[in-house]
């Protein structure tokens, strides 16, 4: 067992080496490997599900869209069984879930399924926290992406939304971080579509 578990320790050493040089199909097959030898040896459901998250993201991009989001709902649903609402696995699964929505322009659904894991986050972790401010701006995003028809409501609620997060950004990481100018960017496009309403 022990032998095996190095592999497989090695197996994703060499996905993530081959995904940072975008070698995304030489990827792919080392963690479809990994995932099958971690499930042959029984290893912990959570471990299972980190492969397949990386996985998932490996399907989107080789352009295999909908067994991406598949896999992303399977170790959504996964993380959410083992360990809850609130814990941090859980609210990543979520965001990737989304991100992968947001791909395919499935926002009404990313609409629906982010206010849960983003109330989650708020009680658990505080409107400070990364995971929040990451799932507030996804749902803004949802809101107002291009290629939406959102309403004045919807419009409203993002810019609040986008105003709360460009304002906790600033502060936590300082005006010219670029997470902050991404987030003021975002901020500035939905308001200049509230311009055009």
């Amino acid at each position: 067992p022990e032998a095996a578990e190095v592999r497989c320790l090695a197996m994703g050493v060499l996905g993530n080496g081959l995904d940072d040089a975008e070698q995304y199909e030489d990827a792919f097959s080392v963690w479809e490997a990994e995932l099958a030898m971690r499930r042959r040896l029984g290893d912990p459901e959570e471990h299972i599900l980190a492969v397949q998250s990386n996985l998932a993201t490996t399907y989107s991009k080789i352009g295999r869209f909908e067994e991406a989001l598949r896999m992303d709902r399977e170790v959504y649903a996964g993380f959410k069984s083992i360990f809850g609402n609130c814990d941090r696995r859980t609210l990543t699964a979520a965001n990737n879930l989304v991100f992968q929505l947001l791909k395919q322009r499935k926002h009404a659904e990313a609409v629906s399924i982010l206010r849960e894991p983003l109330s989650h986050a708020r009680r658990a972790l505080g409107d400070d926290h990364e995971h929040t401010l990451q799932l507030s701006s996804l749902l803004a995003d949802s809101l107002v992406s291009p290629g939406t028809s959102p309403t004045l409501d919807d419009l409203h609620e993002a810019i609040a939304m986008r105003e709360d997060i460009c304002k906790r950004s600033r502060r936590l990481l300082g005006e010219s971080h670029p997470a902050s100018r991404r987030r003021q960017d975002a901020l500035d496009f939905a308001r200049s579509v509230l311009a055009r309403v």
